[in-house]
């Protein structure tokens, strides 16, 4: 009996040391974008780390999914055109999923009735033509704190 109440109250204090170091420590200011060019991929890296968020990438939706599910970020730049599975797919995929991780849609083709169709996603904020300034999208994007809540017009 009070074996089983020591490795009880071992466990316990292993969790809470675990919880107190976890809760100490910031959480990363992670983005994730989700397009195929491996050019735009490494500028947008270059130009957030300038403001301390480090970028995951992702080439396809699918992958890009895996991450949503897999990790907490700040905001997600998605590109519509995308291999196998388009952008919307993936947008629906997380609308299906109640993931509600703000999303910056970045594309180069954004015609009037898409840019309808996204208007029906709530988590979509903002939406950025293509070509664009790599560093002009971070000095946007990465100085509002994560506690602020994006609003869209």
């Amino acid at each position: 009996m009070e074996t089983a109440l020591h490795f009880k109250s071992f466990i316990l204090g292993d969790i809470h040391r675990r919880f107190r170091y976890s809760a100490r420590r910031p959480m990363p200011r992670k983005i994730l974008l989700v397009d195929d060019d491996p050019t735009l991929a490494s500028e947008m890296e270059s130009a957030f780390a300038e403001y301390g968020f480090s970028i995951d990438h992702a080439p396809d939706a699918e992958s890009g999914l895996l991450l949503i599910e897999a990790f907490e970020y700040a905001v997600i730049l998605l590109d519509v055109m995308l291999p196998r599975r388009s952008g919307l797919s993936l947008l629906n995929d997380m609308q299906d999923r109640s993931l509600t991780t703000p999303v910056v849609v970045v594309s180069g083709y954004l015609p009037d009735y898409l840019r309808e169709a996204l208007t029906t996603f709530p988590h979509v904020k903002l939406l950025v033509p293509k070509p664009i300034d790599p560093k002009a999208l971070a000095s946007i994007a990465a100085p509002a704190p994560a506690s602020v809540v994006w609003r869209r017009n």
